[in-house]
């Protein structure tokens, strides 16, 4: 086609060329606005598409993606992401530091049990991100309005974490996070840093295991660059929704601004692991719980007049959209689970899932809701033959750093790993300075209670069933006074240490 279009193109070209064109003469002031029209058109033709550098990849093919851009463009995005790099040039940190904060904290690295049925077997392993998958609203689900839908029963059924929290506020942030160990977004994915393998990450660590590498996600892969990262760091399959549509094309009824309904996600991530015969490592991210909410979906989950008006007041706006999109979201995951708990592969498998953050647009109430607030749960589901000799108690605290951890608990055998403190939720406490949960937001929590970064005092938990805070407070020790400014060096040290920046 575009061969096409250039021949056109030479043809077109010729044809003004070789016209004869009749003289005219023009006011002064008509040749203004018309060459001030030329020049509109020319500067729109330059500017290329109307996508923001965040999502200019709108086709499976690179080489389409590249030539939807222009010169001038494609130089204009470079040099702003060059001018954003500040990671090189304002690094003063120096190797000592980082065994002082390890003194001070805990070590950065850890090491799994010993797992000789993981070695046998080699399960794949799945972890699920979802959109705004917050306990914040899933508090309110009953039997009544259940906004799990086909997930509730797998939540009953399986190992369910909620005195959880995530790692960030934001979506890529927390990916950075989970899958990089990075507190560090764009600055790595839009900077020089965006061809830089990163060592120690769950990625390279599963690709040494002997695992195939594979991102899925209902939404787009060029957010902030994110795939072109994720690829470079070991991502030997990503699938998003460009290649979702080319698969499924009843698809193209649900795309909207940021991909495709998550219910094709969920079936190329079914056949992937029914067809494979190696292990797989999936990674996924849902989009559908995420405005502007236009896209297609059930539109029979809800019945909104048995909904309480206090609890649709209770978000700042489109309150009806975002509790029906939140629980069609969780029930095209659990129709997933269903799936998979009937198929061949059912004993050879591991699944993760939690939420990127809390929903957004629903009020906090901050006297009782200080850690709640930013509250995601941590879902597992684990074969039989791997749940012996675990060590459960689903009241522990943990955040997203403990998830791989956990994971590499259940599915690898003796493997070393870097972590900001995590460890596996489902092994017995050794080391009690890793009881802990965190939140950038600067949320820290134990199971003493909630401290707060920029508040001097410290608060008890209702119950040790909740992450709820009652009125009465504390004053924290000195550990947890200094913790919010050890842990956030120790986070960018071992950044800088594993990118060769330390002084």
């Amino acid at each position: 086609m575009l061969f096409a279009f250039s021949i056109f193109c030479v043809f077109l070209n010729r044809i003004i060329l070789k016209a004869k064109i009749k003289k005219y003469s023009l006011k002064t002031s008509t040749i203004f606005v018309l060459n001030v029209c030329l020049i509109c058109l020319c500067f729109a033709s330059l500017r290329g598409h109307n996508l923001r550098y965040d999502y200019y990849q709108f086709s499976s093919n690179k080489a389409i993606n590249e030539l939807s851009t222009n010169p001038l463009l494609a130089f204009y995005w470079a040099l702003k992401n060059y001018n954003k790099d500040t990671l090189s040039k304002q690094i003063s940190m120096t190797k000592e530091q980082g065994v002082i904060l390890q003194e001070q904290l805990f070590p950065l690295f850890q090491k799994s049990p010993k797992n000789d049925l993981a070695k046998e077997i080699k399960p794949h392993v799945y972890f699920n991100l979802m959109e705004s998958f917050g306990l914040n609203v899933l508090e309110f689900s009953n039997e009544k309005y259940n906004f799990l839908g086909h997930l509730d029963k797998h939540f009953k059924e399986d190992f369910v974490f909620k005195r959880f929290l995530s790692s960030t506020n934001g979506t890529l942030n927390s990916m950075m996070s989970l899958f990089f160990i990075s507190p560090l977004t764009k600055e790595l994915t839009t900077s020089k840093f965006s061809l830089t393998k990163l060592d120690f990450t769950p990625l390279q660590l599963y690709k040494q295991a002997g695992y195939k590498i594979v991102f899925v996600t209902s939404g787009k892969k060029d957010l902030y660059n994110f795939g072109e990262f994720a690829q470079v760091n070991g991502v030997e399959l990503f699938i998003d929704a460009n290649v979702l549509l080319q698969e499924y094309p009843q698809a193209k009824e649900t795309i909207h601004r940021y991909g495709v309904a998550d219910e094709f996600m969920y079936q190329k991530i079914f056949k992937l692991l029914k067809d494979s015969k190696q292990p797989l490592f999936i990674m996924s991210l849902s989009v559908s719980n995420h405005p502007p909410f236009t896209h297609k979906i059930n539109e029979n989950l809800l019945d909104f007049e048995k909904i309480s008006k206090d609890l649709l007041n209770k978000f700042s706006n489109q309150a009806h959209n975002t509790l029906k999109y939140y629980t069609y979201a969780n029930d095209e995951f659990g129709q997933f689970l269903d799936a998979v708990k009937t198929s061949s592969f059912k004993d050879r498998i591991i699944i993760a899932a939690t939420g990127d953050h809390r929903v957004r647009n629903f009020d906090i109430d901050f006297d009782r809701e200080k850690a709640f607030a930013y509250s995601v749960p941590f879902y597992l589901y684990i074969p039989k033959d791997f749940q012996k000799g675990l060590y459960v108690d689903k009241n522990r605290i943990g955040s997203h750093k403990d998830i791989f951890p956990t994971l590499y608990h259940l599915s690898l055998s003796e493997v070393e790993f870097l972590s900001l403190g995590g460890r596996s939720m489902l092994q017995a406490p050794m080391n009690p300075k890793l009881e802990f949960g965190f939140n950038d937001s600067g949320v820290l929590i134990d199971e003493n209670g909630i401290y707060l970064a920029k508040s001097p005092k410290a608060y008890f938990y209702e119950n040790n069933t909740t992450l709820k805070n009652t009125q009465q407070d504390f004053e924290p020790d000195e550990y947890h006074q200094n913790f919010f400014k050890f842990y956030t060096e120790l986070s960018l040290w071992q950044l800088y240490w594993r990118l060769n920046l330390l002084r």
